[in-house]
């Protein structure tokens, strides 16, 4: 399952993870260019322009010194700047 979420604002995705195989994130993004992504039709590019706060303690640091940023159950930090790729 892919969730598909418009970051307007910054999201607490935590409670989503554990039920999604992955998901997309756009601002006002077009329903067809998701659905490119998506299928493969095209590789997205750039970077998060916004942190994703890991949940209401936001406030506290971690044993990485990320005040708050998400981490996923594979160590990605969905902080200001980060980015993936499709392996080609």
């Amino acid at each position: 399952m892919i969730a598909n979420i418009n970051v307007t604002l910054a999201w607490e995705v935590g409670n989503a993870e554990p039920y999604r195989d992955g998901f997309t994130a756009g601002f006002h993004t077009d329903v067809s260019a998701v659905l490119d992504v998506i299928f493969g039709r095209f590789s997205p590019v750039g970077k998060m322009p916004i942190t994703l706060p890991r949940g209401d303690e936001v406030l506290k640091v971690d044993e990485n010194g990320k005040a708050y940023a998400y981490r996923d159950t594979v160590g990605n930090y969905y902080e200001m700047g980060f980015g993936l790729n499709y392996l080609k």
